[in-house]
C-alpha cells in the first residue's frame, strides 16, 4: 500500500457527498433488529396456541388469550409495519445527499457546554 492510497483510505469520507435514503434505512435496521423480539414474541404464542381452539365460542375464545399472548401479537404487528414502511420508503423516498464533515474541533464528538468558547 503506497503512501497515496493510505492517505486516500484515511480520510476518505471527509468533503465527500453520499447519497442515502434516511427513513429507508432506519425502517430497514428496525426491521432487521426487531426479527430478536419477534421470536419471543412467537415462542409465547406457540407455547399455549391449542388453548385457543378449545373453547366453545369466539368471545370465549378473547377471553382465553392471555395478556402476554396480546403484548406478543401487537410486537408482531409492529415487526410488519417496520417492514412495510422500509419497503414504502425504499420506493418513494428521494436520496438526500450527505456530505462527511470533518470536525472543526478536530475530534467527531461534540464538546460539553460548559468548555465551549461563547460566541456573543
Amino acid at each position: 500500500m503506497t503512501n497515496d492510497d493510505r492517505a486516500r483510505t484515511d480520510g476518505d469520507c471527509i468533503g465527500q457527498k453520499h447519497y442515502c435514503q434516511p427513513r429507508t434505512l432506519l425502517f430497514r435496521m428496525l426491521s432487521i433488529l426487531w426479527v430478536f423480539p419477534s421470536l419471543g414474541a412467537l415462542f409465547i404464542i406457540g407455547s399455549d396456541f391449542t388453548r385457543w381452539f378449545q373453547v366453545s365460542s369466539v368471545l370465549a375464545g378473547l377471553r382465553a388469550v392471555a395478556l402476554e399472548e396480546w403484548i406478543a401479537l401487537g410486537v408482531l404487528l409492529l415487526h410488519l409495519a417496520f417492514v412495510w414502511l422500509a419497503l414504502r420508503y425504499r420506493r418513494h423516498e428521494a436520496l438526500r445527499e450527505v456530505s462527511a464533515e470533518a470536525p472543526e474541533s478536530g475530534h467527531a464528538f461534540a464538546e460539553p457546554i460548559d468548555q465551549r468558547e461563547n460566541v456573543s
